[in-house]
């Protein structure tokens, strides 16, 4: 017997700070309406005029106005005030994602500084920069010559003219008799007249292929300490190159080195031959 148990009133899902309260038994009417404008909490398309108020007040001293139950309900479509209630700054431009894109489409493409994506890269140049960066020069060898990368050869100069490798001393490259090895200066004699040839044919743009098919060498004086091995006719081997692409016939080309220590002294004179031909 007795009245039926009053139930809380569940919380707002869109206010949850709000108090949850108790049903008057009567259901009747308990005092006047919190907002007079709005009258009873039951009408209107959008339901409760007093479904929540703004916490703050904007520039001006007004209390913004109260969120509608769908713009709070459907915060993440179209241009919606904010579910928190708080109106955007004046003077702040609204973020139209279309603007941006029609914007950039008027820009002056012939404006845009610097080189655009996609530019081919000179090969040439590229070559050159990978034979004489340090680094460059040590993830060449080790992935392509490994043994001359052990012995730590090194392109000192590379230009038209020809090149430089460097040979040090040391037990990596020493004999039993305590001066360099033959075979680490034969290295280094090949590695400066093949970094040209290397880097003439990627100059050419054309597909060439080189191969060396004999050597040579005379050895003047024992080699002791770090030794540098020279090649100074680069152009006599871009000639043989260039021919080698206009004729399509093979072109063997002579190239010589003379490897010195750091007092001048000669130690030994390298005769790499080179056989260049155009690839089909």
């Amino acid at each position: 017997g007795g009245d039926p148990p009053v139930l809380p009133q569940p919380r707002c899902r869109h206010d949850p700070g709000a108090a949850a309260g108790s049903l008057p038994r009567d259901a009747r009417a308990d005092g006047p309406p919190g907002d007079e404008t709005a009258g009873a909490a039951s009408g209107g398309a959008n339901g409760s005029a007093r479904l929540r108020r703004p916490a703050c007040v904007d520039a001006g001293g007004r209390v913004a106005a109260a969120i509608r139950r769908s713009q709070v309900r459907h915060r993440r479509g179209g241009n919606r005030e904010p579910a928190h209630g708080v109106p955007p700054a004046r003077g702040q431009a609204a973020y139209r994602p279309w603007s941006l894109a029609l914007a950039d489409a008027r820009r002056a493409r012939h404006a845009e500084p610097g080189a655009r994506r996609g530019a081919e890269v000179n090969r040439g140049s590229f070559y050159k920069t990978i034979f004489t960066n340090p680094l460059g020069i040590r993830a060449l060898l080790w992935s392509k010559l490994p043994l001359a990368a052990f012995a730590g050869l090194r392109v000192a100069r590379l230009d038209d003219s020809g090149a430089e490798v460097t040979l040090p001393a040391g037990w990596k490259t020493q004999n039993p008799f305590g001066s360099t090895y033959f075979a680490a200066q034969a290295m280094a004699a090949e590695m400066s007249t093949g970094a040209p040839a290397l880097w003439f044919i990627e100059q050419s743009g054309a597909p060439v292929s080189s191969l060396v098919t004999a050597i040579s060498a005379k050895f003047t004086k024992k080699a002791t300490s770090r030794a540098s091995f020279v090649f100074s006719d680069g152009a006599a081997m871009r000639a043989a190159i260039d021919q080698a692409v206009k004729t399509g016939e093979p072109v063997v080309f002579t190239a010589r080195s003379i490897g010195t220590q750091g007092d001048g002294t000669k130690v030994a004179e390298f005769a790499v031959e080179w056989s260049f031909r155009k690839r089909a």
